[in-house]
């Protein structure tokens, strides 16, 4: 995270935005692998984890293609740095904020304590 918002700075002023996108708990290869291997090879908490996830579907392939495709598009220039998750975050809708997002820590991994504010 730190070297996407690094590189953002630096390139502030060339037209590249460069931002993380979190894309959730997506069921893949890997998930099924460890179901497979069952408990006592993959640990308890981990195959308990995997096999909730498989039955309840993972999180949505759409939500992380949409946000991606926004981030590629004409419509989010101007917001880059950030760690943005695709099953959470506002999407389509981050345009209406990227003055704001600019001048703030929001979308980024820094701790945030009252004191700042």
């Amino acid at each position: 995270m730190r070297l996407v918002e690094t590189l953002a700075a630096e390139w502030i002023d060339l037209p590249i935005d460069i931002n993380i996108v979190a894309p959730g708990a997506i069921n893949t290869a890997m998930t099924r692998d460890v179901v497979e291997m069952g408990a006592q090879r993959a640990g308890e908490e981990e195959y308990r984890r995997a096999c909730l996830q498989l039955e309840r579907g993972g999180d949505s392939l759409i939500k992380l293609h949409e946000m991606i495709r926004f981030l590629v598009s004409e419509d989010s220039d101007g917001i880059t740095g950030r760690f943005i998750s695709a099953q959470w975050d506002l999407g389509e809708n981050l345009h209406k904020f990227r003055g704001q997002l600019g001048e703030s820590d929001i979308y980024t991994l820094r701790r945030v304590v009252p004191e700042d504010r």
